[in-house]
């Protein structure tokens, strides 16, 4: 009412988003770290978080955590990644009779695409496969890349060497260009340089190869100013798939290496 006063009481907490911190009040503040992730995404984070805390308790450095969880990831997923691989190799060994049925049929699209689908049949290959596996190991990356961005953990975490900030670009030097002071971030250009190697040792033709030469600079970029703890999951994701990939090709049995590519 007019000349009438009114009191509003609330709870107000300033600190880091720590979990258990945002926990005690009860008011389902916890959640603030989980502002842009709900459902699936969410709840990985969460486990992953709590993962990467409990290494931390037995490998007192969160550099080092992150390497162990990273690993274990790798494991999980191993079966996964095997069969994108396997898929892979095997569509690399049709491509030849695929340009070849593309050469022949470039002017009727329905009898090109009937006999790529016959193609598939004949050699067991489903081309949309490895996309769908890969597909299932989505969320799980972007739990990750969300536990390491948001950890309060890692805050002022020192991991070896340059790296004496987890929660911040790594820094390792920086170069005075003119009025400017350009910080170098080793990381970043790490992950590129495996990058254009593993791209490299895939075979591509057209659009997608030039598409591939291109990605690791668009990464370099995207990564440049992310914190370091978040490359160094990244970094170390792409050295053991480099390193599976190795150990894959040597490998010889059922599936691993690419069928004989036929006259078509």
């Amino acid at each position: 009412a007019p000349g009438a006063a009114r009191t509003d009481k609330f709870v107000l907490y300033v600190g880091p988003m720590n979990e258990d911190d945002l926990a005690k009040p009860g008011e389902g503040l916890e959640e603030a770290r989980q502002i842009f992730l709900r459902s699936i995404i969410g709840p990985i984070a969460h486990i992953m978080l709590r993962l990467l805390q409990g290494m931390y308790k037995i490998i007192p450095n969160y550099g080092l955590a992150i390497i162990v969880l990273t690993l274990l990831m790798k494991v999980l997923m191993f079966p996964i990644y095997q069969k994108q691989i396997k898929t892979t190799k095997k569509m690399q060994a049709l491509q030849p009779q695929i340009n070849a049925l593309k050469e022949k049929y470039k002017n009727d699209q329905q009898k090109l695409q009937k006999e790529q689908m016959e193609l598939f049949r004949k050699h067991k290959v489903n081309p949309l496969s490895g996309c769908l596996t890969m597909l299932t190991t989505i969320p799980i990356f972007i739990a990750l890349y969300a536990t390491f961005a948001m950890a309060v953990e890692l805050r002022g975490a020192p991991f070896i060497g340059w790296i004496q900030d987890l929660s911040a670009p790594d820094g390792a030097f920086f170069v005075p260009i003119a009025t400017y002071i350009i910080p170098v971030n080793i990381l970043p250009v790490a992950y590129a340089v495996l990058m254009l190697w593993s791209t490299s040792q895939q075979s591509m033709e057209g659009p997608n190869a030039t598409a591939m030469k291109i990605m690791p600079l668009i990464f370099v970029f995207f990564f440049w100013s992310i914190a370091s703890g978040v490359i160094l999951y990244f970094v170390v994701s792409i050295f053991i798939d480099v390193v599976q990939r190795l150990i894959m090709d040597k490998l010889k049995g059922d599936g691993l290496t690419p069928a004989k590519a036929e006259k078509a």
